[in-house]
């Protein structure tokens, strides 16, 4: 059995764009994957609204990622794989960041990750870094928040693609496979859910070895 991990924010959770409720685990894109890689992989599903990679939230407790991170690995060890997909909130206009400094903190995740025992024998995980979906046109509550950092948000892929080439992890864009879908302008649809699962399957298969072990 191998063990895979998504640890993100409202996207990887499941918010749905018409009515800010959660899809059911069968309609987000972890359940769909857990779906589609069958019996010999157990999905993990670490998701937060508002999760950052490294920043305190001033509105919401617990949102850093890196201070949960670690507890989180422990007790789901041994995680065969640790699947990341965040920066979207670290772009919240609140924090005054940049794309650089949200994909430096997807880094320091992964270097956390890479440091971390709790892969199968004792060893760190793999780790798959995959650059959220761009913004579409925002809905007033979002644009409260993230208005104006649509352009930095199109420079993420790039940076975090240069980031897993440094930390030698993989990536995987999304907005290749998906887009936010209406009205907000973050979240995905249920089809973009199952897009995104899909296209995540094949990378998911090579990095845990399921195809190797004749799955």
């Amino acid at each position: 059995m191998k063990t895979v991990m998504c640890f993100g924010d409202s996207i990887t959770w499941g918010q749905n764009p018409l009515t800010r409720t959660r899809f059911p685990f069968t309609k987000r894109w972890p359940g769909i994957l857990q779906d589609a890689l069958g019996v010999h992989t157990h999905i993990v599903e670490e998701a937060l609204c508002d999760r950052t990679t490294v920043w305190e939230d001033p509105f919401h407790e617990g949102r850093n990622g890196r201070a949960y991170l670690g507890v989180l690995l422990e007790s789901h060890a041994p995680v065969d794989l640790l699947i990341i997909m965040l920066g979207t909130n670290d772009l919240q206009k609140h924090y005054n960041n940049t794309a650089a400094t949200a994909a430096l903190g997807c880094g320091a995740l992964i270097e956390f990750a890479q440091r971390h025992a709790s892969g199968p024998g004792g060893v760190p995980p793999e780790c798959l870094l995959v650059a959220p979906p761009l913004f579409g046109k925002l809905a007033p509550l979002e644009a409260m928040a993230f208005s104006g950092m649509e352009e930095e948000l199109k420079k993420l892929p790039t940076l975090l693609a240069e980031i897993a080439i440094t930390c030698k992890c993989a990536f995987f864009d999304a907005s290749a496979v998906v887009a936010a879908s209406e009205p907000d302008g973050i979240h995905l649809s249920q089809e973009s859910h199952q897009r995104l699962a899909l296209a995540l399957k094949p990378e998911v298969e090579k990095l845990i070895g399921l195809k190797a072990s004749g799955h």
